[in-house]
């Protein structure tokens, strides 16, 4: 296989689900650049007079809250009716029983990272908080995914589900959106009809004469080769994926009841396929170009 169909193969790995590891986030300002395009979400804040927002779960035993800007969630006690963080600040996430005393921080606004999801219309960025309250390796955390609101309107937030010490959130809003879509091409326009001509041609004096015949035609052209074992061998690595992903969607949804992202099979390999490829990609234009040497992580 060629350099040209090598590239071919890793760009189609590397676009297969569309999503995108994202740069390094401003965790105080709520800002973050994905594919070149920085989103901002300092703005995002509920319409309800609180500061953060609020729901509950589909069996009314926990409240869930939120607020990742202006230093995270309130520490004074009485401001989240279910949830007293006892004056530690920082948390991104939280829950709070809506039975009895108890109440868990779910991940810090410090620790996130964002990834993009521009296969899903309209798109998706997932932030990603950790560090919650538990052991080290056993530490509460939450993912909130931004869905872009294409109508503008009020931000919504929404818990839905909980599997194994990782919360899931969804927050609706503008902010996710694309702020740089790329601009549809312009319509051409149809070129205005010729002006009659002012002076119309004479009648013709009689008929023509016949033709002379031409040359005659040229012999048969040989066909167009047939792919090659490159083309073979892309096409059948590119079937192998897609047969790869129906099935993996089917058994996490079949199998382990998953929903949403976790649908994806072998997430958390796939979101760092990107990184990997690329450095892959480096390495091998270095030795391409002999233009230097390629440098370890």
């Amino acid at each position: 296989m060629d350099l040209k169909h090598l590239v071919v193969l890793g760009c189609l790995v590397a676009t297969a689900y569309g999503i995108t590891n994202c740069d390094t986030p401003d965790t105080d300002n709520a800002k973050c650049t994905c594919n070149g395009v920085e989103y901002d979400f300092s703005g995002v804040m509920p319409n309800d007079g609180n500061n953060f927002f609020s729901s509950p779960d589909g069996d009314n035993q926990w409240m869930y809250y939120f607020q990742m800007v202006e230093g995270g969630l309130p520490t004074d006690g009485g401001a989240m009716s279910y949830c007293n963080l006892d004056g530690v600040s920082g948390y991104a996430g939280a829950q709070g029983s809506l039975t009895q005393d108890e109440c868990y921080a779910l991940g810090q606004v410090s620790q996130q990272e964002w990834t993009l999801d521009d296969s899903k219309d309209p798109q998706e960025i997932a932030v990603h908080f950790t560090g919650g309250q538990g052991t080290e390796d056993d530490a509460r955390q939450f993912y909130n995914t931004f869905q872009c609101d294409p109508n503008n309107g009020d931000p919504t937030f929404t818990f839905d589900r909980e599997d194994s010490g990782t919360y899931y959130m969804i927050t609706t809003t503008y902010a996710a959106c694309n702020p740089n879509p790329s601009p549809s091409p312009p319509s051409p326009n149809p070129p205005p009809p010729s002006p009659p001509s002012p002076n119309p041609s004479p009648p013709s004096p009689g008929p023509s004469p016949p033709p002379r015949p031409g040359p005659p035609p040229p012999g048969p052209q040989k066909g167009n080769k047939g792919l090659t074992k490159g083309d073979t061998i892309t096409i059948i690595v590119f079937v192998l994926l897609i047969m790869y992903v129906a099935a993996g969607m089917t058994y996490q949804y079949k199998v382990k009841q998953e929903s949403g992202y976790g649908l994806i099979p072998n997430r958390d390999m796939w979101v760092e396929l990107g990184s990997l490829i690329k450095d892959g990609c480096k390495f091998s234009w270095a030795k391409v170009t002999k233009k230097g040497e390629y440098q370890s992580l």
